[in-house]
C-alpha cells in the first residue's frame, strides 16, 4: 500500500486536530463554564467598550484610555461579537478553538517531518497533534479569553517552520541561500507574536531565531545575506504594524499605560522563578509528562554513555525556542507560570521524537514514570468527582445525568491511561494516553460547566419569579475596576448587561425598572443610603436579594483552605460570597414576594456614641527599633532611647503588642505595603500580592462609616505620605476625605493653610516616587484635625520605609524620632480640643516589618521576620494602667478594623475570617477607657 504524500498527511493531521477540538473543546466553549483565570474580565469589558465606541484599536476601561495588552486579542473579540453575538460565550473563546487546532497541526507536522521515512511518521504526527491539544497546560487556559493559547499556537508554528527549514539546510550544501523563504516566514511569525500580549514576545521569538542560527553555525552567514536582513526588517515592521494605530491616534495614553505601566515599570510579585516554572515543567505537561520525563532520562543516559551530547536539528530548534523565553521570565520581576506556557509545543516535539526512538530494552524506567503520572492524574480526577458526589448539588446547575457522564468519562480516561502503560510500542503508548486524556478532560469539562452555572440560579430564578425575563440588566462598576465582570457576565447569562458607574446612573436605572447587580457591600450600602434620602415614585420600595457567587480565592489570613472547610462541613458557603440583586418595585408587590437577603441598613445618626479614633501607621518599622531602640548590628553595641515620648506618656495608658505574646503579625502573605493597608482597612485579607494590585474592591472602614452609618464625609479622613494608600482607603469616590502623596489639599473651603501646604510640598519633591515628606502629611493632618474634628482619621507616615529601602539607617532612626515628636504634637493638639480630645483614642501600628542583618533594607515573604509587627491601642487621657498583652492568641492586622468599630459603638464586621476586637486582651475587657464607656 502506497504511503500518503506530505500534503495528504498534513490533511490527515488537520482532520484529527479538528475532530479532537470538536469533541473536547467546542461543545463546552459555548456554555457558561467556570472561569480558570481572572484577567479575561478586563479584556472582554474593554472589547465591549471598544465595540460601543466603534473603535478597533483604542483600548478603554471605564471610558478612560487604558492599554493592557497587544491589540490582536481585542480585534478577535470584536470579530467574535460580530459572528456569534456578545451574549454568547463562544464569542469570547472561538479564537482559542482555532489556536488549539493550529497548535496541534503545527506540532504534528513537525514530528511528521522529523520522522519522514519511518513507517510511523503519519501516526506520530497525528498523536503529537493530540498531545499538544490535550495537555493540562493548554486545556486550563483554553477556557479563558486570554492570550496564552494564541501565543502557544504562534510558538508551535515557529518551531515547526524551524524544523522544516533545518531539514532543508541539511539536505543542501548551501541551504542558507535556498531557504530564505523560511526566514521570511519565521520573522513574520516573530512579529505576529508581539500582537497578542506584548512586544516582548516578538523580541523573544526573534532571539530564538538568532539562537537557532547560532546553534546551527549559520548566524554569521545569515546576517551577511541581504535576503535575511530583509526578512528581519519585515518581522520588525510586522510587529510594529499592530501598534501603529494606537501610537498615532492615542500616543500619550498608550505610552503611559502600555509602554510604561504594563511593560517598562511592571512591578515584582515576590514569586521565585522556580515557583512559576515548576507547573510548566510538571503539572501543565500532564498526562504526557511521563513521556517528556522518560525522554529526558534517556537523553541523559546516552550523553553520559557517549561522554558528549549529540547535537541534532530537532534539539537545536527546540532549545532555541525554549531558552530565551524561559531565561527572560525567570529574571523578570513579575513572575507567573502563564508566561512559560508558549514553550510547551517545543517540549512535546523534542520529547516525542526522542520517545519514538526508545528501544524495547529501555522501557523499565519509562513504565515507572508513566505509572506515577497515571496514578497522580487518576487520583486528582477521582478526587474532583468524589467531591462533587459528596457535596450537595442543585439540579439547576449540576443535573444528575451530567454528573454521571463526568464520572464515566473520568473513569474511562483513567483506565485508558493505565492500559497504555503496558503497551509494547511507543506509538501505542501515546495512543492510549491521548485517548485517556480526552476522557479525563471531557469529564472535567462537565464539572466546570456545572460549577459555572452555579453562579447563575438565583439570578435566573429572580427573573422567573418576577415575570420580567425582558428586564433591563445593569452592573454597578463605581470604581472602573480592572476586574469588573459586566462584559463577561453578559455572555455567561446570555443577555445584555449594561454598566453604570455614577450614583445618578444607578438611580436612573432603578427608576426605570432595571435590575441592578452589585458585587460589593460598599455599593449596596451606598445605593440603599441614596435611595432612602432621595425622592422616588410613591409607593416604591427597593427590593434587595442576595446572590451567591464563588469566591475568587480560597484561603484565609492564616492560610486555611476554604475548600477544605467546605468539604468537611458539606456546605459550599465557605467558598462563596454574596452579590446583590436590586430592583425598585411597588410596595404591594414587595409584600407579596418578600425581601430576602440584605436586611436594613442603619441611616445617619443611628448611634449616640461619641468616641473618635485616630489610626496612625509608621511604614516599615521593625519591632527591633520600636521596642529596643536600635539594631546593634547596624548601630553599634549600645542601645539608645529612641521613642521617649511614646514610652513615657502613651505606653502606660494602653495596650502594647508585638514584643512577645501574643504573636503579632501581618495578615497577608507577601509582607508588602499595599496588601497590608488593604487588610487593615477592610478587615479581611485581600487578593493583593504586590503594590501594583490596584484599588481595593471590598468595603473599607471609611466606606462603612460614610455610606452605611451616615457619617459626614469630612468626619472620615485619610491623610497619607504614600500615594498608593488611596487604593486601600476607600473602594470608591465619596467615602470620606482622602489626600495621599504629593497632591493638592482641598476641603472645598479655599482654606489658606491647605493652599500654603500644597505649594510647599510641591516645591520639595522627595527622592523616592509617589510620595511626599512626612512633615507635610503631619501638618495637613493636624490642620484637618483642628478644623473638622473627624470621628475616624488615618494618618499614614512613610519616610521610615523609604530610608530603609535606601539603606540609610541613621536617617531611618531620625525619621522614627520625628514620628515620636509628631505623636507628642498630636496628643497636645487633642488636649487643646476639649471634649473632642478627651473622647479620642489612638491606634498605632506598622504595615510590615523588615529583614534582619544585611537584609534589613528589604521586606517580602522571603524575609520571615518581615511578617512580625507591633501595635499600640489606647486613649491618652485615660487613667487605665499599662498592659503589655499576655494573651497567647495570634493578633493580626485583621483585628484593627473590628477594634475601631467597637470603639465607635458599632457592631464589628462579621465574616468567617474576620478579626476580633482587641478589647479581649485588656484586663477589664475594654481598653478604650473614655467617658462614654464608664
Amino acid at each position: 500500500m502506497q504511503r500518503p504524500t506530505t500534503p495528504q498527511s498534513v490533511l490527515l493531521i488537520t482532520a484529527c486536530a479538528i475532530v479532537l477540538a470538536a469533541v473536547v473543546y467546542v461543545p463546552f466553549m459555548s456554555l457558561p463554564m467556570m472561569r480558570t483565570t481572572g484577567d479575561e474580565k478586563v479584556y472582554i469589558a474593554q472589547a465591549m467598550e471598544m465595540a460601543g465606541s466603534g473603535t478597533w484599536f483604542k483600548q478603554t476601561l471605564g471610558g478612560v484610555p487604558s492599554y493592557y495588552k497587544g491589540p490582536a486579542h481585542y480585534v478577535l473579540l470584536r470579530v467574535g461579537f460580530l459572528l456569534f453575538g456578545a451574549q454568547n460565550p463562544f464569542a469570547f473563546l472561538f479564537m482559542n478553538a482555532i489556536a488549539v487546532v493550529i497548535a496541534g497541526i503545527a506540532t504534528g507536522f513537525a514530528v511528521f517531518r522529523l520522522r519522514h521515512g519511518h513507517r510511523d511518521a503519519l501516526k506520530s504526527g497525528c498523536l503529537v497533534a493530540g498531545m499538544m491539544m490535550l495537555n493540562v497546560g493548554l486545556f486550563s487556559h483554553a477556557h479563558a479569553s486570554q492570550m496564552e493559547v494564541e501565543l502557544i499556537a504562534v510558538y508551535a508554528l515557529l518551531t515547526s517552520v524551524m524544523i522544516y527549514a533545518g531539514q532543508a539546510m541539511d539536505s543542501h550544501p548551501h541551504g542558507h541561500d535556498q531557504t530564505s523563504r523560511h526566514d521570511f516566514i519565521l520573522w513574520t511569525l516573530a512579529g505576529v507574536a508581539g500582537w497578542f500580549k506584548s512586544p516582548v514576545y516578538s523580541v523573544l521569538t526573534g532571539t530564538s531565531i538568532l539562537v537557532w542560527w547560532a546553534l546551527l553555525g549559520q548566524l554569521q552567514r545569515k546576517l551577511s545575506n541581504r535576503k535575511t536582513i530583509a526578512a528581519i526588517a519585515l518581522g520588525v515592521a510586522t510587529g510594529f504594524a499592530a501598534y501603529l494605530p494606537a501610537v498615532t491616534m492615542d500616543w500619550a495614553a498608550f505610552n503611559k499605560t502600555f509602554l510604561q505601566r504594563e511593560n517598562m515599570a511592571k512591578g515584582g510579585n515576590e514569586h521565585s522563578w522556580y515557583e512559576s516554572l515548576v507547573p510548566v515543567a510538571t503539572l501543565f505537561l500532564f498526562p504526557f509528562w511521563g513521556i517528556v520525563a522518560s525522554s529526558c532520562l534517556n537523553s541523559i543516559k546516552q550523553t553520559i554513555r557517549r561522554r558528549g551530547f549529540r547535537y541534532t536539528n530537532v534539539a537545536a530548534a527546540c532549545v532555541a525556542v525554549i531558552f530565551p523565553t524561559v531565561a527572560f521570565f525567570a529574571f523578570f520581576p513579575f513572575r507567573s507560570h502563564i508566561y512559560y506556557l508558549p514553550v510547551i509545543p517545543a517540549i512535546y516535539i523534542w520529547a516525542t521524537h526522542r520517545f519514538m526512538e526508545l528501544g524495547p530494552g529501555r522501557r523499565a524506567a519509562t513504565r515507572v514514570v508513566l505509572w506515577v503520572e497515571t496514578i497522580l492524574l487518576s487520583l486528582a480526577g477521582t478526587m474532583v468527582i468524589g467531591i462533587m458526589w459528596w457535596m450537595p448539588t442543585d439540579p439547576r446547575w449540576m443535573p444528575m445525568e451530567n454528573l454521571l457522564l463526568a464520572t464515566g468519562a473520568v473513569a474511562c480516561g483513567a483506565i485508558l491511561l493505565a492500559r497504555s502503560n503496558s503497551r509494547s510500542t511507543p506509538w501505542r503508548i501515546i495512543t492510549g494516553r491521548v485517548a485517556g486524556a480526552a476522557g479525563v478532560l471531557i469529564g472535567l469539562s462537565f464539572i466546570m460547566v456545572g460549577l459555572g452555572r452555579a453562579d447563575l440560579p438565583e439570578l435566573n430564578h429572580h427573573f422567573a419569579r418576577n415575570g420580567r425575563a425582558d428586564a433591563e440588566l445593569v452592573y454597578v462598576d463605581t470604581i472602573r475596576h480592572t476586574w469588573s465582570e459586566w462584559g463577561l457576565l453578559s455572555g455567561l447569562i446570555g443577555r445584555p448587561v449594561k454598566v453604570v458607574r455614577t450614583p445618578e446612573e444607578i438611580e436612573t436605572a432603578l427608576t426605570r425598572g432595571a435590575v441592578v447587580l452589585a458585587s460589593r457591600d460598599a455599593d449596596l450600602a451606598a445605593i440603599k443610603a441614596r435611595f432612602d434620602s432621595s425622592s422616588h415614585r410613591p409607593g416604591a420600595v427597593l427590593k434587595v436579594t442576595s446572590w451567591n457567587r464563588w469566591q475568587t480565592h480560597g484561603r484565609d489570613a492564616n492560610g486555611k483552605s476554604g475548600l477544605a472547610e467546605a468539604i468537611l462541613s458539606r456546605s459550599w458557603a465557605p467558598i462563596q460570597r454574596k452579590a446583590w440583586i436590586l430592583q425598585m418595585v411597588d410596595e404591594e408587590e414587595q409584600q407579596l414576594t418578600g425581601n430576602v437577603g440584605a436586611g436594613n441598613f442603619r441611616g445617619p445618626g443611628s448611634t449616640t456614641n461619641k468616641t473618635n479614633v485616630i489610626l496612625v501607621t509608621w511604614d516599615g518599622v521593625r519591632p527591633t527599633e520600636f521596642f529596643s531602640g536600635s539594631d546593634p548590628e547596624l548601630h553599634g553595641k549600645a542601645r539608645q532611647r529612641l521613642l521617649p515620648y511614646f514610652w513615657t506618656t502613651l505606653a502606660p495608658h494602653g495596650l502594647v503588642l508585638g514584643r512577645g505574646f501574643p504573636v503579632t503579625t501581618i495578615a497577608n502573605t507577601v509582607a508588602m505595603s499595599l496588601p497590608a493597608y488593604q487588610s487593615i482597612l477592610s478587615g479581611t485579607t485581600q487578593w493583593c500580592f504586590s503594590n501594583e494590585c490596584g484599588g481595593i474592591t471590598d468595603q473599607t472602614i471609611s466606606d462603612r462609616l460614610v455610606f452605611q452609618e451616615g457619617f459626614p464625609p469630612e468626619k472620615v479622613a485619610t491623610v497619607a505620605s504614600w500615594g498608593l494608600i488611596g487604593q486601600a482607603a476607600t473602594s470608591g469616590p465619596g467615602s470620606g476625605f482622602v489626600n495621599a502623596g504629593n497632591t493638592t489639599v482641598d476641603d472645598g473651603t479655599d482654606d489658606p493653610v491647605f493652599r500654603r501646604l500644597s505649594v510647599e510640598q510641591a516645591a520639595a519633591p522627595t527622592p523616592w516616587r509617589n510620595a511626599r515628606y512626612d512633615r507635610f502629611t503631619h501638618a495637613i493632618a493636624m490642620h484637618w484635625l483642628k478644623k473638622h474634628q473627624p470621628r475616624f482619621m488615618h494618618i499614614a507616615y512613610n519616610d521610615t520605609d523609604e530610608y530603609g529601602h535606601r539603606g540609610e539607617y541613621p536617617q531611618h532612626m531620625t525619621a522614627l524620632r520625628a514620628n515620636d515628636n509628631r505623636l507628642r504634637d498630636l496628643v497636645e493638639t487633642l488636649a487643646e480640643s476639649g471634649e473632642y480630645g478627651k473622647n479620642t483614642c489612638l491606634i498605632l501600628t506598622t504595615d510590615h516589618g523588615r529583614g534582619s542583618g544585611a537584609n534589613w533594607t528589604r521586606h517580602s515573604n522571603g524575609q520571615p521576620l518581615a511578617a512580625r509587627i507591633w501595635m499600640y491601642m489606647g486613649c491618652p487621657f485615660s487613667s487605665m494602667p499599662a498592659h503589655m498583652g499576655a494573651d497567647r492568641d495570634l493578633v493580626t492586622h485583621l483585628d484593627i478594623r473590628p477594634t475601631i468599630e467597637v470603639a465607635l459603638g458599632l457592631e464589628p464586621k462579621s465574616c468567617q475570617f474576620c478579626g476580633e476586637p482587641l478589647t479581649r486582651l485588656a484586663p477589664s475587657g475594654n481598653f478604650f477607657a473614655v467617658d462614654v464607656y464608664r
